[in-house]
Parts: structure tokens; C-alpha cells; sequence
């Protein structure tokens, strides 16, 4: 334990370095991953202010592992399958050829660039197969891309995270028991199968507890917490490593089924992942020992820069080639593969169990956290906004952006359009004016009179929201008296009432 900090002093400055790193991270407008990693290699291995290993024990690897799969539950709720609509086929391309791709080059970076044994260089290259949805989201709100493109890259990090901590996991396994290819490929078959049931069974279940109204709605977000875990737990005890598995489709069933409203479990997952998100990416990289961050040199450099030109490209072409993706399109896929925080957690949970199976096993993290570290520092810092229409992203919700609940039609090329004059008929006496009274003071126009407030609606961009609701608009409630007195000042008879 670091000399000076207590434990309480210690888990105060792991909780506020992952919030002021994120909030730095927005000032600055960089991704949150970059200060959080730097933050944590601060407090950690350059200050020695905090030490997890020794804070936390045997309490830091399933902590991360829950923290992984809350982070994972949190990506399933953003899968939307109306997304997959005209894109089914490259999604499942990446997630199926794309991985299997990336591996055998990993793999081969790994034994020619940086030298590493046979054994370890499999399981790198199943463990960077994965690409983090933590960082790809933020990405692509920060560049904006039309099309399919954000919807694409967004189902491969959440789905190819899964698979590649599976594969990874599989790999360690044969690995130490020395099964072959085909074990590989029957264990994951079964953990797929298993964690996809499990998901989805439990998930129709909470369904219907909330439709029947057997949960209060002010416990309805801290029971879904409670039965997350529960079946990360229950998945990985019937099935090694199909917790992760089950979490993601229990978020994906819940977002996707419209049987039972889930708004209070959205709002809480957002909130809770955010902090575990900061806390999780400061604590693994303040867990790295100095003499494994000095073993790092230039060839790890290269073998950074052959995965960023070399390895994700050729992937990501050989994919895509023949789906109905454009070329601009392909080269934007193929020039976004950033690593987050799955590959981390991953690593870092696999270090000790590598120990006296391969004899490198200690260039393992080091190596990831390069990868990770490299990968964000280019893609987060080499691309721009775009200049087109923006991407609604994953926040958006079922159907485009959304305000209250109704969807919100996005502004056309060009930014609002001009107040339309009000049209009246020819030789018609022009209605009378009341600003400057009263009335008129509660009165503003509606509809095609007035351009949509900007900021008007909570995604932070103007447009119009085609609902009852007077506020969705940025219309005053008025009274049926005031609209009365409206009609008689604008020489309107009176309202009929609807019988």
C-alpha cells in the first residue's frame, strides 16, 4: 500500500480522478479515455499514491468482471434492430469473418513484430479482436457520420466485444488444457447459446414483472441491477464466461420489446455506467507495475501502427466486399477500430492466470495498454466533425432523436428555415394586431408562423416535434378563455363544442 494515502483516502482519489478526468475529457472535447488513462497512470505507477492490488486484494478481479458486465448491459441497451435493417449482413460479416480476420493478423504482428511465443501471440490476437464500444460511441457523436456507418461500427464494438472476450477466454482454456481448434469452436457455440437463452429469459421475465406492476417504479433500476448481476453470476457458473453473453442480449431483449416501459432503467444504466466507466479505466491503469510499463519500446510502437494501418483495413475490406456498403463507407469502417475498456479488464484479469502456462506472460498488459492508449490517440485525435447532416448516435433512442418521448424530425441541409409570412386571403382585412396588450403578451404564433427555438429540445438541436404537447414546441399553455379571447380579436366565431 502506498505510503501516506489511507484506503479511505484512496478510494476517494480512484472515484474523483474518474470523474474529473471525464469531465476534463468534455471541456476539451478529446475522449474520456485519454485523461482517464492518464490520471490513472499518475496516481498509480508515477505518484504511487494508490495501489489496487494491494487496497482491494482478492476483491479487484470480480469487481471488475461485474463492472465489465454493468458496462456490457449498458451497450445491449443501445442495440436498436430496427438499426439492423439494410445493415444485417455487414454486421454479421464483421462479427464473424471481420474477427476471425483480425485474429490471424494480430496474431502474426505479434510473432514477427514484437516477438512474442506462440501461445501468448493467440491469445493477444483474440483479445484485440474486440473494439470498445466506450470509445466508438463517443467517436461517433463527435464526428457525426451519415448513413449506415454509425449503426455498423456500433453493433460490431458491442457484439465483436463479446465474442472476443469469449475467444479470448476459450483460447487460455485450450491453452492450459491443450485442446485443439475444434474445443475452440464447440465451447464457443455452447457459451453463445447458453448466455443468449439466459438473456433473454430473464429479461421477459423482468418484462412482465413490470407490465403486472409486482416492482415499484422506484425500484425498478435498482432491481434490474440486482438481476444483471444475478445472471452474470449464474451465466458464468453454468458456463464459463457466459455472463458477458447473457448481460448483453438481457439489454438488448429489454431495449427492443414494447410490452413495458424501461425510461427509469435507461436514465439510471447512463448514470451508473459513467461512474463505472471512470472508476474501472483508473483502477486497471493504476494497477500496472513501472518495470512493465519500462519493457515497452519502439516495437510496440510499430506493432500499434501496423494494427491501425495494416491489420484493421484489410479486415474490414475483405468484409465488407460485396455487401451493399459504399466505398466511403468502407473506408470509414476501416479507419475506426479503437480498443476501450473490455480489452483492458480482460488483460488485466488474465495476467495472473497466464503465469506458468506461457513464459511472457508479463508482457501481456503492458502490451494491451498500448494498443488502447495508441488506438484512441488516433482515431480520437485524427478524425474531425463532419460537416454533413449529424448521425441521430445511440442516445437517440428507437427511430431518430427524441424529446419527451416523441420523435423529433432532424433540421434540413442548411440549418432552420426562415419564418414563413402568414398567408391570408386576397382583399381580406388583415387580422388585428394585439402585441403590446396583454393578451398579447401570452400569445406567441404557433406552427409555421414562428422558427423552432434553438436548444429547444434535449439532444440539444433545434426542430419540430409533432406532439399535443404544447411545450414540445416551445408553445405557452393557454386557457380556454384566453383562446377565446384570442378568436374574437382575430374576427374568428366561436369554438364549437365537440359533441
Amino acid at each position: 500500500m502506498p505510503d501516506g494515502l489511507s484506503p479511505t483516502l484512496q478510494v476517494l482519489v480512484l472515484g474523483a480522478a474518474g470523474i474529473g478526468a471525464q469531465w476534463l475529457a468534455w471541456r476539451v472535447r478529446i475522449p474520456s479515455i485519454l485523461p482517464l488513462l492518464a490520471v490513472g497512470l499518475g496516481v498509480g505507477p508515477a505518484l504511487g499514491w494508490v495501489g489496487p492490488e494491494p487496497l482491494l486484494g482478492e476483491l479487484l478481479p470480480p469487481l471488475v468482471s461485474m463492472a465489465v458486465a454493468v458496462v456490457l448491459f449498458e451497450g445491449g441497451l443501445t442495440l436498436d434492430l430496427h438499426e439492423l435493417k439494410g445493415n444485417g449482413t455487414p454486421v454479421l460479416r464483421l462479427v464473424s469473418l471481420g474477427v476471425l480476420l483480425t485474429w490471424a493478423l494480430v496474431y502474426a504482428l505479434a510473432r514477427f513484430v514484437l516477438g512474442l511465443s506462440p501461445p501468448l501471440a493467440l491469445v493477444l490476437g483474440a483479445l484485440l479482436t474486440v473494439t470498445g464500444p466506450t470509445v466508438v460511441s463517443p467517436l461517433l457523436n463527435h464526428v457525426r457520420p451519415t448513413g449506415t456507418v454509425g449503426p455498423l461500427l456500433r453493433w460490431e464494438g458491442i457484439v465483436a466485444d463479446v465474442i472476443g472476450a469469449t475467444l479470448a477466454v476459450l483460447t487460455l482454456g485450450a491453452l492450459a488444457s491443450g485442446a485443439g481448434a475444434g474445443a475452440i469452436a464447440l465451447g464457443l457455440a455452447k457459451t453463445l447459446g447458453t448466455g443468449v437463452a439466459l438473456g433473454a429469459v430473464v429479461a421477459l421475465a423482468l418484462v412482465e414483472l413490470i407490465r403486472r406492476h409486482a416492482i415499484p417504479d422506484r425500484l425498478e433500476a435498482q432491481v434490474t441491477l440486482a438481476l444483471v448481476l444475478v445472471t452474470f453470476v449464474a451465466g458464468d457458473a453454468l458456463v464459463h464466461e457466459a455472463g458477458l453473453v447473457a448481460v448483453t442480449m438481457m439489454g438488448f431483449v429489454l431495449v427492443n420489446q414494447r410490452r413495458a416501459p424501461i425510461a427509469p432503467i435507461v436514465h439510471f444504466k447512463e448514470l451508473l455506467a459513467t461512474l463505472l466507466l471512470g472508476s474501472l479505466f483508473v483502477t486497471l491503469a493504476a494497477s500496472i507495475d513501472r518495470e512493465d510499463l519500462a519493457s515497452l519500446d519502439a516495437r510496440t510502437a510499430l506493432f500499434v501502427a501496423a494494427l491501425v494501418l495494416v491489420a484493421r483495413p484489410a479486415a474490414a475490406l475483405l468484409s465488407l466486399l460485396g455487401s451493399r456498403t459504399t466505398l466511403a463507407e468502407r473506408g470509414f469502417v476501416a479507419g475506426l477500430a479503437p480498443r476501450g475498456v473490455v480489452a483492458v479488464s480482460v488483460a488485466a484479469l488474465f495476467a495472473d492466470r497466464l503465469e506458468g502456462i506461457v513464459p511472457d506472460a508479463e508482457r501481456l498488459v503492458p502490451t494491451v495498454f498500448a494498443v488502447v492508449l495508441g488506438t484512441v490517440l488516433v482515431y480520437g485525435l485524427g478524425v474531425g466533425p463532419s460537416r454533413t447532416r449529424p448521425w441521430p448516435g445511440p442516445a437517440a433512442g428507437r427511430g431518430g432523436p427524441r424529446h419527451r418521448g416523441h420523435p423529433v424530425r432532424p433540421l434540413p441541409r442548411g440549418g432552420p428555415r426562415a419564418p414563413r409570412a402568414p398567408l391570408r386571403p386576397a382583399g381580406s382585412e388583415p387580422r388585428p394586431s394585439i402585441r403590446g396588450t396583454a393578451v398579447g403578451a401570452a400569445y406567441r404564433p404557433r406552427g409555421r408562423d414562428r422558427a423552432p427555438p434553438a436548444g429547444s429540445h434535449s439532444d440539444g438541436r433545434a426542430g419540430s416535434c409533432h406532439c399535443a404537447d404544447p411545450q414540445c414546441r416551445g408553445e405557452p399553455a393557454r386557457s380556454p378563455a384566453v383562446r377565446g379571447v384570442l378568436r374574437t380579436l382575430r374576427g374568428l366565431p366561436p369554438a364549437r363544442r365537440a359533441r
